[in-house]
Formats: C-alpha cells, sequence, structure tokens
C-alpha cells in the first residue's frame, strides 16, 4: 500500500469515526472508521513500527478532536498561549497512545493472526483503566459514541466498555467480510449482536 493510499484511508477513519461520535445519529460511520482503521493495521502488522506509529497517529488525531474544548479552560487559567499549545500537545499525545498501547501489547501476546481481537479488548481494559483511575478523564470513550445504535442496549449488562467492546469487534467483523474471511459466519455474527 503507498504512502497516499495509506493517509487517505487514515483520513476517511478518522473523519468517519469523529463525525460518527460527535453526531449519534450517524452511528453507522464509527463502525466503517474503525473497520478502515482495522484495515490499514492488518495490512501493516507485519512491520510492527509502522502499525504502531499508524496506531498512536490514529489515537492523536481522534482524542485531540474530541478533546479540542481542553484547550479553553487551559487558556483561562493560565493565560498564556505558549503554555496552552504546550499542555495541549502533550494532554493529546498522551490519550492518543490508547491504540497504540493496544496493539503494542496485544502484538507482544500472541501471533498476529488473533493481534487485532486482543487489541480490542485491551483498549476495552484501557477505557475501565481510564474511567476508574482518578488521573485519567472518564470522556470520549467509543461506546459513548453510539447511544443510538442498538449496540447501545447492551450498556446495562456491561456498561460502556462493553459497547465499546462490541463497536469494535463489528467493525472487526466488517473488515475481515472485506477480507473475505468466513463472509457468512462474520455477518451472522455482527446480525446477531446487532439484533
Amino acid at each position: 500500500m503507498n504512502i497516499k493510499k495509506l493517509f487517505f484511508l487514515l483520513a476517511i477513519s478518522y473523519f468517519s469515526v469523529f463525525y460518527g461520535y460527535i453526531n449519534g445519529a450517524v452511528w453507522p460511520l464509527m463502525l466503517i472508521g474503525f473497520s478502515i482503521y482495522f484495515y490499514i493495521i492488518q495490512k501493516k502488522i507485519d512491520n510492527k513500527k509502522h502499525a504502531y506509529w499508524l496506531s498512536f497517529l490514529f489515537g492523536c488525531l481522534i482524542y485531540g478532536s474530541l478533546y479540542y474544548w481542553i484547550v479553553f479552560p487551559i487558556l483561562h487559567f493560565t493565560n498564556s498561549i505558549s503554555i496552552t499549545i504546550i499542555a495541549f500537545i502533550s494532554f493529546i499525545m498522551f490519550f492518543g497512545q490508547i491504540p497504540f498501547i493496544s496493539i503494542y501489547l496485544a502484538s507482544k501476546t500472541g501471533d498476529n493472526k488473533t493481534v487485532l481481537i486482543r487489541s480490542i479488548l485491551i483498549w476495552g481494559l484501557i477505557e475501565w483503566l481510564q474511567t476508574t483511575s482518578s488521573l485519567l478523564f472518564p470522556w470520549a470513550l467509543i461506546g459513548y459514541g453510539m447511544t443510538q445504535s442498538p449496540i447501545a442496549y447492551y450498556a446495562p449488562y456491561g456498561g460502556v466498555f462493553l459497547v465499546s467492546i462490541l463497536t469494535l469487534l463489528i467493525s472487526f467483523l466488517l473488515c475481515n467480510i472485506y477480507y473475505k474471511k468466513n463472509i457468512i459466519k462474520h455477518i451472522n455474527i455482527v446480525l446477531l449482536i446487532l439484533a
């Protein structure tokens, strides 16, 4: 995959996830965006450095867009544009590591065939830790963008974390349908989750 196509797909993935998150009525965009993200990572998983870098870039784009508002309280508190810029960049680089950490830990714990499934579970665990820790912010969890979707009905059984994991799982299954891996099985699992 050439670099232009790679960044084009990453941009589509980012805009789909971001717009689907902020406008819950178009929640399928989040599924499409994350499936494109998984497609990119699956293509680059053999070259782990590229997969790590792309997942970190994706995380910085997503969390930078979702946490843009934090600039205003920092600016109001510090009254310094340079401190605000440095604090915001540090903040985004910290939260941008969530997809990177999930891919990194998943790639270190097993073979490449199931790395994305493990990364989905790790991403859900990171979101859980994010909400239970007093040092992190419990905002911008993936499940919050799916409140108008049928997946939101799983929230009473596992909270927003289960909704996040199922969102990523459906996106992964859609990616596998594109790869023509067990198409009927994956379509049935997607329909079962959405039903």
